[in-house]
């Protein structure tokens, strides 16, 4: 019976994360990709000779500090090909508004659309900037910003529902969450800074944790069925794969 440190079914972001960064540890990693290359649901679209990127192509994590910037530091991977957005837009049902790289633009844009609230909109923006300059200084007030949610800040402003609407719309995009919910640290990050464009989508991060894995003796096995999980007594004691019987201590 062969036998690995952890089993990971299946070719996507998570997956491949948690093998490249015990592979780096010297763990012994197999990885199942029932596709022929990894990303899971990132994996492009491919139709007469032209290829779409599926999922998102603007993301957060890869400013200073971010969770991704984090991540690639911890791996050694250098990732140059990312460049900051010069600008999107948010649709609502009655109106579109850009969001600039350069905060005082978008300001004029909110001021334009919103001018009743234009006031507690230029309030709100000070206060953020004044907590990225305590977070910046004070490692309290950094840890602090992580563990706040922004639903308290938010109230301070009694903002109309659709005003929330467009700061909601952009929190569920790129961190898959209700603004309200959002951690103070977050938010800042969302009104503050520009997420950076992936040209070629999360297919290209998903290729750069596979070199990790391979580069540090783990395997990955394409075109592979996921393997039934092997129990007994109640507990999970192995996988049965294509190719005989493997114990991992984690899957």
């Amino acid at each position: 019976m062969s036998k690995v440190d952890l089993a990971v079914l299946g070719a996507g972001l998570g997956g491949l994360a948690a093998a490249a960064i015990l592979a780096r540890q010297r763990k012994k990693v197999i990885v199942f990709a029932p596709a022929k290359e990894v990303g899971g649901a990132f994996i492009p679209a491919r139709i007469d000779g032209y290829q779409f990127p599926l999922g998102p192509t603007l993301s957060f994590g890869n400013e200073r500090a971010g969770v991704l910037q984090k991540l690639y530091a911890e791996l050694g991977i250098s990732h140059d090909d990312l460049v900051r957005s010069t600008s999107y837009q948010v649709t609502l049902p009655d109106r579109r508004l850009t969001v600039h790289p350069e905060k005082s633009d978008t300001l004029e844009e909110l001021r334009r659309e919103y001018p009743k609230e234009i006031d507690g909109i230029t309030k709100f923006f000070q206060a953020v900037d004044k907590i990225a300059a305590r977070s910046s200084k004070s490692r309290v007030s950094s840890f602090l910003s992580r563990r706040r949610s922004s639903k308290a800040l938010l109230n301070r402003y009694r903002f109309s529902r659709e005003l929330l609407s467009f700061f909601d719309i952009q929190s569920r995009y790129f961190f898959g969450q209700s603004v309200q919910d959002l951690s103070v640290s977050r938010l800042v990050s969302m009104i503050n800074t520009s997420p950076f464009h992936e040209p070629q989508g999360f297919k290209k991060m998903a290729d750069l944790l596979l070199e990790v894995i391979l580069k540090h003796d783990g395997v990955v096995r394409f075109s592979e069925p996921f393997p039934e999980m092997v129990a007994q007594r109640g507990k999970q004691v192995g996988l049965m794969t294509t190719s005989g019987h493997m114990e991992s201590r984690a899957v």
